[in-house]
């Protein structure tokens, strides 16, 4: 787990970080950026963060969604909570199948399973599974 200061930040000054950010994430170079300043704990995070929310929208069981994302039930449980509590509205619109950008929340929860799937298949063929094809071209 990331180390978090207990020291708060003032008001003022996080609704000025939270707009910086904000433009952050509309930048073409917030890949890049990202990389540089997020540690891969923080980007792992954030990857099973928005595979779970995915995965909850998309009604896995619970058990399940522990199982692949390598999380606890609890955790898991605490944000199907907070989905019917309609606390993360915004999550849910981002990776909604209406929305182009559930591709990328499918290719993420991919991602995530890719250990688990390499142990029954080749990483040539989990990676074209991701695609949506086989390597002969067909679907």
């Amino acid at each position: 787990m990331p180390h978090l200061s207990k020291k708060s930040i003032p008001t003022d000054k996080k609704e000025k970080l939270t707009s910086y950010f904000s433009l952050l994430l509309q930048d073409p170079r917030r890949e890049a950026i990202l990389s540089e300043i997020l540690t891969e704990t923080e980007k792992k995070m954030l990857l099973k963060r928005l595979g779970l929310i995915h995965m909850i929208a998309e009604k896995y069981p619970t058990h399940a969604i522990a199982s692949i994302l390598k999380m606890s039930p609890s955790t898991v449980s605490r944000y199907e909570l907070g989905i019917v509590n309609n606390r993360f509205p915004s999550s849910l619109k981002f990776i909604s199948k209406t929305n182009p950008a559930s591709k990328i929340a499918q290719f993420i929860l991919g991602l995530v399973r890719i250990p688990f799937d390499a142990k029954f298949k080749s990483l040539n063929r989990v990676l074209d599974d991701l695609e949506g094809k086989t390597r002969s071209g067909r679907r």
